[in-house]
């Protein structure tokens, strides 16, 4: 199990999109209809860790769309990009390896979904499926390519992060033991990302399990 805890924890720095701010939005019906996707919107996370009863605040995430790229395939993609600032030395580096990412990616959506084509320097010829349009509560669908999860939409709930409360639809990704959950509201986007990780010590054991968790904190729009 451990292992593949590891393996979510990387790919949820570079695979998830797009979030918000403000008041309460309302999504009627537990559906999710609407991602914002346009050029030079951009979005800011709170990012920490949870160890036992640690918890400490260490770095803010940006994801911001920059432009974009035509396809081999006739399609026109964006390029949305990942950036994050370390604002904390404590973290171990074990965790770091996990958790840091920049990266730029190619991404298209339509009314049916979300879709990644990969890194702009070499796109890949076919898409992997992010997230399912419209989401409603209930709905299943696999990510990934060699290695494939399953996302389902597990329930509406109402959170609270820095930048306001959302109603949203709560997804869970994998397995339920590795409790990687997302949480996106209609109109907005990634509200809240929570997922299991391990600890490693210096030399690369076992040490304790905890939390990677990111929550929204704003947006430019």
């Amino acid at each position: 199990m451990f292992k593949k805890v590891l393996f979510l924890s990387v790919i949820l720095a570079s695979f998830w999109v797009l979030a918000g701010c403000g008041k309460v939005i309302d999504t009627s019906s537990n559906s999710l209809n609407n991602i914002p996707h346009v050029n030079g919107y951009s979005w800011d996370y709170t990012c920490k860790f949870i160890v036992g009863t640690s918890e400490a605040s260490t770095f803010t995430k940006k994801r911001y769309f920059d432009g974009t790229i035509n396809l081999a395939n006739g399609l026109t993609a964006q390029i949305f990009k990942v950036t994050d600032e370390v604002a904390s030395s404590s973290i171990p580096e074990t965790i770091l390896k996990c958790i840091r990412a920049s990266s730029t990616m190619c991404y298209y959506q339509d009314q049916s979904g979300i879709y990644d084509y990969g890194n702009p320097q070499s796109p890949n010829s076919a898409a992997s499926l992010i997230l399912l349009l419209p989401l409603n509560t209930g709905k299943r669908w696999e990510i990934g390519t060699t290695y494939k999860l399953t996302c389902e939409a597990v329930s509406a709930e109402n959170i609270t992060v820095p930048a306001g409360t959302f109603k949203t639809i709560k997804v869970l990704v994998g397995d339920p033991t590795d409790e990687y959950y997302e949480w996106y509201a209609d109109g907005v986007g990634l509200v809240k990302i929570s997922v299991k990780i391990m600890v490693l010590d210096p030399n690369g054991r076992f040490a304790n399990e905890g939390y990677y968790v990111e929550e929204l904190a704003g947006k430019n729009f």
